[in-house]
């Protein structure tokens, strides 16, 4: 198979039945039969997760995390239920496209290797409630269009290479619960605006070393 289906860890019925949703590892299914919920994390999946996953027009999870594969965001659109998605420990390099999904409110990109600066694509998705891009190869400043993702609850950019100032922008993310920028290279003053962060309930910005 496309990710080595004979080498997961867990492959009870992929192999031997027809009945997805009540005998696959890791699909659940509404009433309906329709899947709204994949789980194969640390499952030893490999390959290229098929981009054909977004046309599940009822997935609302999709959690693959720490499973070393090749993942694109193709067809992401049609994905218009997607609300969780984990990416997190596959060794992701590329965010391409992403931009174009409708409704994630929660997205985990940690532990891989994005690098580069945070592409605009990100700074566009306004439904996004919970981001984790820690442990990559971030670099550059935070543009201050982060001020326009409104609908975050918790941004983690820990583990980076983030320089400059960190943006007054921020302060503009009122429904802010967690703030985790530690670990970086951001210089300056810290801007008096996190102090219109009300929700804050967590708070973390040591610098590198």
């Amino acid at each position: 198979s496309e990710t080595a289906g004979n080498g997961w860890k867990n492959n009870n019925g992929w192999d031997s039945s027809t009945d997805y949703c009540n005998s696959f590892h890791g699909i659940e299914c509404d009433g309906a039969g329709r899947v709204t919920a994949i789980d194969l994390s640390n499952n030893n999946l490999k390959g290229t997760i098929p981009t054909s996953v977004f046309k599940l027009k009822f997935l609302r999870e999709l959690i693959l995390s720490g499973n070393p594969v090749g993942f694109s965001f193709e067809g992401i659109r049609e994905a218009e239920n997607l609300i969780n998605m984990h990416l997190d420990k596959t060794n992701l390099d590329s965010v391409n496209g992403i931009g174009d999904s409708v409704n994630i409110q929660n997205l985990n990109l940690a532990n891989n290797n994005l690098h580069g600066t945070i592409p605009l694509d990100l700074y566009l998705m306004s439904s996004l409630k919970k981001l984790d891009l820690g442990y990559n190869h971030f670099s550059g400043r935070l543009n201050n269009m982060i001020g326009a993702m409104t609908s975050l609850e918790s941004l983690h950019l820990y583990h980076n290479q983030f320089t400059g100032r960190i943006p007054a922008a921020i302060g503009d993310l009122v429904n802010l619960r967690e703030l985790n920028l530690a670990e970086n290279n951001f210089d300056g003053t810290i801007p008096a605006q996190l102090n219109d962060l009300t929700n804050l309930q967590f708070l973390s910005i040591q610098r590198e070393g």
